[in-house]
């Protein structure tokens, strides 16, 4: 991707893939194989990214998943704890106050 004089890689993380699988294409078409940062370093570059791409893509998937559990349960959780507080009100209509401090709430 070309900004000003210069280039860059993109930062669309599929793209950054393709622009590198294209920069090492370009590199030995244009006879660039053996110089300091020819196709060695940029094949090392983008095979490190590669793998990094695809941690970075099942660590994701993961977390989506724990996260639409985690909703899930925190609903089942509210629903628990209410119940607990009416039953407590019901069971101590007057003192209702103190037992709900005893057990941990605060208000």
């Amino acid at each position: 991707m070309k900004e000003g004089k210069n280039y860059r890689l993109p930062f669309d993380r599929n793209s950054r893939l393709e622009a590198l699988a294209l920069m090492q294409a370009a590199i030995t078409k244009d006879g660039f194989d053996n110089e300091e940062y020819g196709k060695a370093f940029w094949a090392t570059i983008a095979a490190d990214y590669k793998t990094a791409l695809e941690t970075a893509n099942a660590i994701d998937s993961t977390v989506s998943g724990k996260v639409a559990t985690k909703n899930d349960l925190k609903k089942q959780l509210t629903k628990v704890l209410k119940a607990l507080l009416l039953s407590i009100e019901a069971n101590y209509p007057d003192t209702h106050k103190g037992v709900k401090r005893e057990w941990g709430w605060k208000k």
